[in-house]
């Protein structure tokens, strides 16, 4: 690396020994060597191919570290005796002995003294009495599976709600740190959990009894491309190409077993979910939302709900609704970018961003059940003086941990020419950029 390239540092004593601690590195089948040389760091994928050693700079070896945990807020759903909050162990062991789940995977997922610290549970109840649970098993390194379990009654009204709440919850919680592999065990009987979990990208493993899944957790962009493609294949083991592809609509990626895929970017979206992928020409756009509305319905308050949160909050895919003037610019498979309008009381800041999944016009009166389920307006003639309404569902929601200001907006030419009080168009390029000071770590 030093010699072939006439380097000043080629047969120097430093590079001498740099070889040979790559080499005893290689020998001893380590996953990768930490180094600030900047020569080793710029050959790092010509070292990858010829002795199979990941070089990684000392600031990328602390991002692959566990974050913080992630406080799980204890949620009431509005109008019921039912509330999601943290379960004790004894509580999950109880609970899972009542539904007659296997003992031996109970004791393969529950703490021992080694791995106490790295449970998290999350409980479903009515009336204080438990109807479901999702449980969480950090990896023991970096580069191994999160394990994870969600169980609900069957039996219980809102089934199909609990278990897409829990595994939701879980899946946050596992990629809060970045990307990570997630073993979610299937149990005979739980049709509302397995069906969640496909539509969150779950998929069979080699062991009938698991199902596996790659979540990101963050928004993938150019400029994030390359530190993230580096941080899933050391955690993963998935592959992508080291720099986006540039007007292309698929990529080429390599899976953990060395298999080689060429996968269309949506579908790469879906797979890594949640997660806002920014390819080159896809356009998206910022919708505005009242404070009181963003509060529930993307659960981006400072402080939690007092009195409960309705049903959409415990939803993945849930319902934004606005004018049918705005139908041409809502484009199923488009990112949606939420602003909190000010003078609504809001923050004057995009919040969140999402997928949008389907779009239809319809009358007020005849708005689908089912859509006002996943939603959280109740009136809906203030929100236009039409008589129809624009029904948008979306999912793969991201809450920013940064709020993207209507000053950096304006800065960056992203407010349209009506300051954001309408569904603006956005091009790729600047969708890039607010995904960046959405994630920024200034």
């Amino acid at each position: 690396m030093f010699e072939e390239k006439g380097t000043s540092q080629a047969n120097t004593k430093q590079a001498i020994s740099d070889s040979r601690h790559l080499a005893e590195a290689a020998l001893a089948r380590a996953s990768g060597y930490i180094t600030s040389d900047r020569r080793l760091l710029d050959a790092r994928e010509s070292l990858l191919e010829l002795v199979g050693i990941d070089i990684a700079s000392l600031d990328e070896f602390v991002e692959l570290l566990h974050a913080e945990d992630v406080s799980f807020e204890r949620g009431q759903l509005q109008g019921t005796q039912c509330e999601s909050r943290t379960a004790a162990v004894d509580e999950v062991r109880a609970y899972l002995a009542a539904q007659a789940v296997s003992g031996r995977l109970v004791d393969l997922l529950l703490p021992t003294r080694s791995t106490v610290g790295q449970i998290r549970a999350r409980a479903a109840l009515e009336n204080a009495e438990i109807v479901g649970i999702g449980l969480y098993l950090a990896p023991h390194t970096l580069d191994a599976a999160a394990k994870m379990l969600v169980h609900v009654r069957s039996d219980h009204v809102l089934c199909e709600t609990f278990a897409e709440h829990l595994l939701d919850e879980l899946i946050r919680e596992a990629s809060h740190a970045g990307p990570v592999t997630i073993e979610l065990r299937r149990i005979a009987g739980q049709t509302a959990v397995n069906q969640a979990a496909k539509l969150r990208g779950f998929l069979p493993a080699s062991d009938p009894d698991i199902l596996i899944k790659v979540a990101l957790g963050r928004p993938l962009t150019p400029t994030s491309w390359s530190s993230l493609a580096r941080q899933m294949r050391r955690r993963t083991g998935l592959s992508l190409p080291d720099v986006p592809p540039h007007g292309a609509d698929s990529v080429k990626i390599q899976a953990p077993d060395g298999t080689f895929l060429v996968v269309k970017m949506p579908a790469l979206e879906a797979a890594l979910g949640p997660t806002i992928i920014a390819w080159s020409d896809r356009s998206a756009v910022i919708v505005p939302i009242a404070k009181a509305f963003a509060d529930d319905l993307l659960g981006t308050a400072d402080q939690f709900a007092l009195f409960g949160r309705p049903s959409a909050a415990f939803l993945g895919l849930r319902t934004y609704f606005n004018s049918p003037r705005t139908s041409y610019l809502m484009r199923p498979g488009s990112p949606i970018l939420f602003y909190e309008s000010k003078r609504t009381g809001g923050r004057a800041a995009v919040v969140a961003a999402a997928r949008i999944v389907d779009t239809t016009v319809v009358p007020k009166e005849q708005v689908p059940s089912e859509f006002l389920k996943r939603a959280v307006v109740e009136d809906l003639d203030p929100l236009t003086t039409s008589n129809d309404i624009l029904v948008t569902s979306f999912d793969n929601l991201l809450r920013f941990p940064n709020l993207v200001k209507l000053e950096a907006l304006r800065e960056i030419g992203a407010i349209g020419s009506a300051n954001l009080q309408t569904t603006t168009a956005l091009p790729s390029t600047l969708l890039a950029k607010i995904l960046d000071l959405g994630w920024s770590s200034d």
